[in-house]
């Protein structure tokens, strides 16, 4: 995303010299260096990530009710090539929601409390085997009994997470529910949950920063990242102003 706006800035400061407007081209094509540099050195990444992550930087030990669901979100899964049956792992940007997500079982599991897993995420990439699948064989390595895994294997992006796991969990009545995702992921997943009728605490897990150096890959991927949340949120408050979105469900 970040690359392509970049490449329309230049066609268009390219199109604008071509029709003469000299002085507003090389302005363009000025702002289109100034912006890639901005990126490439971390001050827009960061600018875009810290709004996204600020509000969850700090974490709050949950209050455990008598029965407690811990949402956790999938974040992609990885094919290991040449392995047995091409082996399916979870993806790098996932394995903090795994970690986040087996240490509050522990914890509630301490307190005495009854507690579940939900495991949300189908398989958007076609690998053949779902996101929840996958994580739930690494929780069990993590101390989570299968007995209290719920895998919700439908969903193929958040907003699909967010209804199919409302309908998995309305008959249960949990007393609290904790969401896990990363940090910069957070914000459009609580939006998208509550608009599904589910009041969640969140829980952040991955919390990530742009780098202050000069070579642009990393701050780029960064910079994208961010942008697809923006994208994402904005998009969901368009779609319910055009009355595209399915209707609020009430919150139990």
């Amino acid at each position: 995303m970040t690359f392509f706006i970049l490449f329309v800035c230049l066609v268009i400061a390219t199109a604008l010299r071509y029709f003469q407007w000299r002085r507003l081209s090389l302005m363009l094509y000025a702002a289109t260096f100034f912006l890639f540099i901005a990126i490439a050195y971390g001050v827009v990444p960061n600018m875009l990530l810290t709004r996204l992550q600020a509000p969850y930087a700090l974490e709050t030990p949950p209050g455990w009710g008598q029965k407690n669901a811990i949402i956790l979100l999938g974040g992609g899964s990885a094919k290991i090539p040449d392995t047995s049956a091409d082996r399916l792992e979870v993806e790098i940007l996932a394995y903090g929601r795994v970690a986040r997500a087996a240490q509050l079982y522990s914890a509630c599991k301490k307190n005495g409390a009854q507690c579940s897993v939900v495991v949300s995420g189908g398989d958007p990439q076609h690998h053949g085997a779902s996101e929840a699948s996958i994580y739930g064989k690494y929780l069990q390595l993590l101390g989570v009994e299968k007995s209290d895994l719920l895998l919700e294997e439908k969903s193929l992006n958040t907003w699909q997470n967010a209804q199919f796991t409302a309908a998995l969990l309305k008959p249960r009545h949990m007393d609290t529910i904790l969401l896990v995702t990363s940090a910069m992921h957070m914000n459009r997943s609580l939006a998208y949950f509550s608009h599904a009728g589910v009041h969640a605490l969140p829980v952040r897990a991955d919390y990530v920063a742009a780098k202050r150096f000069w070579f642009p890959s990393y701050n780029l991927l960064m910079t994208d990242l961010a942008l697809h949340e923006y994208v994402g949120g904005a998009q969901y408050y368009v779609y319910n102003l055009l009355g595209w979105n399915a209707a609020a469900a009430k919150q139990d």
